[in-house]
């Protein structure tokens, strides 16, 4: 018979991303689990070469301008409670740079959600990791990008803050929940 722990760090739906030379972006973890609200997880953050970065243990690493793609490595601490002592391995992040008038197409594949990154593709077809952010310029076509032919049937229904550069809804496309 084994235990096996496992602790996920986080799946942040939004992708983590930011357009090129925004300053002071925020990259932040959940601190689970919680007795009392009080954290009882630390994190230890790491650059791409496995080197810890100053200042840990911190829930939020701040990337002071963004400048390049970057990948980052979280090792949780368990300081309280049943699982503390626990040697959890490192959990690997990336982070995308995202290029000043980047172009992202709408596809609805999963749903109507603008903030799920599984709903975009790039100007080549291509799956995204991230939603759209201030520097992009969206398209939301009449037929699905990839096919080309299938007329979209999910169009995207913004239910919370969107962020775009330049939107462009084709004939007969639509935004829902727009007021």
């Amino acid at each position: 018979d084994a235990t096996v722990y496992i602790y996920i760090l986080q799946n942040n739906p939004n992708g983590f991303a930011a357009c090129m030379d925004e300053e002071n972006v925020s990259l932040t973890l959940k601190q689970l689990p919680e007795a009392s609200g009080t954290p009882q997880v630390q994190f230890y953050w790491y650059n791409e070469s496995h080197t810890e970065i100053t200042g840990n243990p911190q829930p939020t690493y701040i990337i002071s301008k963004v400048q390049t793609d970057m990948t980052f490595y979280v090792r949780p601490e368990i300081t309280g409670g049943a699982y503390m002592g626990i040697d959890f391995p490192e959990g690997k992040i990336n982070f995308y740079a995202i290029p000043a008038n980047t172009d992202m197409v709408w596809t609805g594949a999963i749903n109507t959600n603008w903030n799920n990154p599984d709903n975009w593709v790039n100007e080549n077809g291509s799956p995204t990791l991230f939603i759209p952010k201030a520097c992009v310029n969206v398209t939301i076509p009449t037929n699905d990008p990839v096919s080309g032919s299938t007329p979209v049937t999910k169009y995207p229904s913004l239910v919370n803050t969107a962020l775009a550069h330049d939107v462009t809804i084709e004939n007969r496309a639509m935004i829902a929940n727009t007021h």
